[in-house]
């Protein structure tokens, strides 16, 4: 019976090592799920703060082409302004002059 019983023995340690294989790889499982999540976020993390900061640097740009546009058309605005007041008086003195 002896040889029985080493059958028996290296059976259940077999059943053992099988269940404890199958323990270790759901662990390992869960080990990996959890750090692909923590990796997923920290990736998502850095994705938000580079978007965040791409979007900055781009209403900066933006504000700063707005000023400058808004600088340009001030003095364009200026320059028209002048011209009409300049040919205003030369239109009023003609006027006067046809009159007198």
């Amino acid at each position: 019976m002896t040889a029985l019983n080493d059958v028996l023995t290296a059976e259940q340690e077999a059943e053992q090592a099988v269940a404890a294989a199958k323990e270790a790889a759901a662990n390992a499982v869960q080990t990996a799920r959890t750090n692909q999540q923590t990796a997923l976020k920290e990736e998502e993390k850095t994705l938000a703060d580079a978007a965040a900061a791409a979007k900055a640097a781009e209403e900066a740009r933006v504000a700063e082409l707005a000023k400058k546009i808004t600088s340009e058309v001030d003095s364009q605005v200026v320059t028209i302004e002048q011209r009409f007041s300049s040919k205003k008086d030369d239109l009023r003195t003609a006027i006067k002059q046809k009159f007198q």
